[in-house]
């Protein structure tokens, strides 16, 4: 019964340990520190991060809870007494911290209400602080001046995020210069980076911009190039095996690139005499490295002791068990294994390489196993300086015992070699996808 009490005290005690590691719990006393400090508002931020840490945390949705109440009530007190003062920007950014504190609550699930009373107030002095800035933007975008344009405007939404028409002319401030230097990378013959800008375009302002669509596939219809992939050079029978499944790999990685401007085109011995057209540029593939060094095997003499249990005859006739340790000699075992391959591929137009490059990949691994004759159940990691007899030094490391077991329960799986062989072969075909859609999306080959 005691024991029992003994586990279960120290159960709630690592799970206490664990509680009081969360981020949620972090959170909570970066919270409290916060308050202490007198700083309301970030102390209300840190407990809405706790909350949202871990939804079901009581202590997390209390905070919430009082220090949210509290807070928005002083944004608003605030906003009302500086928009009172004529100091609207202020009173402005007031309230939609208030409203901002509100709607993280809302959506983890702690109600806290407050900013509607002063809904009509905000929606006056907010009228006319956004009317102003979108003059201000609407004369900067006249003057051409985008960046300006674009800052005015963005302060306008912040304030009136839901304003579509606002909306719209941010996205006119944004979009028109991307526009115009995407165009005129086309006029230049920039066919990649005129498609890049196009999309950057695009994903800046959430839409879809003038003919921005249209004019990012005429620059992929003009720029696009057939790229052919040549069977892999390989000088050993081994090697040869290896590089029909990494051309293979290879082919299946660089087509999962989805690069709109390249068409890979299988072009293995077999493939180029039966088509009919060239393709525009073709790599040259060579294995140039593949070592294996499979199961090297050493062997490494450890002390150890024999646990043995002996019946032991008391003065009152019973008998009481009792442990001896004899030392040992057992065997720490190492099998490593490693395996490492390099690729060298050459993009060429005709005999002329425009391109070349190597990758490589090793991997290693170290399979521990142990050797004992007995009976490795009894057996333990110890220390002593003679077998013969005791020292003072001489210790037996029960705490090793585990280790040890699963040492003895790892063994050398021939099967390893053939999975880390597949393993070096598709990391060497994933870096050589991505060397050479690097290669050919590289400025200077394709601008």
């Amino acid at each position: 019964m005691r024991r029992t009490l003994y586990l279960f005290a120290t159960a709630l005690a690592l799970a206490g340990a664990v509680f009081s590691c969360s981020p949620a719990q972090k959170a909570l006393r970066r919270s409290a520190k916060l308050e202490e400090s007198g700083l309301s508002y970030e102390a209300t931020l840190s407990a809405l991060d706790a909350l949202e840490a871990k939804r079901s945390n009581v202590n997390a949705a209390a905070e919430v809870k009082r220090l949210g109440t509290r807070e928005v009530a002083r944004q608003v007190a605030e906003f009302r007494a500086l928009n009172a003062a004529g100091e609207t920007v202020g009173a402005l950014d007031a309230y939609v911290r208030a409203k901002d504190l509100e709607d993280r609550a809302n959506r983890a699930g702690v109600l806290i209400t407050g900013t509607a009373e002063a809904a009509s107030e905000y929606a006056s002095a907010r009228a006319g602080h956004v009317a102003k800035l979108r003059r201000e933007g609407a004369t900067a975008l006249a003057a051409k001046d985008y960046a300006g344009a674009e800052r005015l405007l963005t302060q306008a939404l912040k304030y009136d995020p839901d304003n579509e028409v606002l909306r719209g002319e941010w996205r006119e401030a944004v979009a028109t210069p991307m526009y115009q230097e995407g165009v005129r990378r086309l006029q230049n013959r920039m066919w990649r980076g005129a498609h890049d800008q196009f999309g950057a375009m695009e994903a800046k302002i959430g839409v879809p911009y003038r003919d921005s669509q249209a004019l990012m596939d005429s620059a992929v219809a003009a720029g696009r190039v057939t790229v052919g992939l040549r069977d892999v050079i390989a000088p050993t029978r081994q090697e040869m095996d290896l590089a029909v499944g990494l051309r293979g790999e290879l082919f299946s990685q660089v087509r999962a690139l989805n690069d709109p401007f390249i068409e890979w085109v299988d072009w293995s011995e077999q493939a180029r005499f039966a088509a009919t057209t060239q393709p525009d540029y073709v790599i040259e593939l060579e294995m140039t490295d593949w070592t294996e060094v499979p199961g090297t095997m050493t062997r490494y003499e450890r002390q150890g002791y024999r646990r043995e249990t002996y019946d032991v005859k008391q003065p009152d006739g019973t008998t009481k068990k009792e442990e001896r340790f004899i030392k040992v000699l057992y065997y720490d075992v190492d099998y490593r294994i490693f395996v490492r391959g390099a690729l060298n591929a050459k993009l060429m137009q005709g005999s002329r390489i425009l391109s070349q490059r190597e990758v490589s990949e090793q991997m290693e691994r170290i399979i521990a196993s142990a050797e004992y004759s007995g009976d490795a159940s009894n057996l333990y990691p110890g220390q002593w300086s003679s077998i013969q007899e005791d020292k003072p030094g001489d210790r037996v490391n029960r705490g090793s015992k585990s280790s040890l077991d699963g040492r003895f329960r790892s063994r050398f799986d021939p099967s390893v070699v053939p999975m880390m062989r597949d393993q070096v072969r598709s990391a060497l075909a994933a870096k050589a996808a991505r060397e050479l859609r690097g290669a050919i999306a590289d400025p200077s080959f394709m601008p």
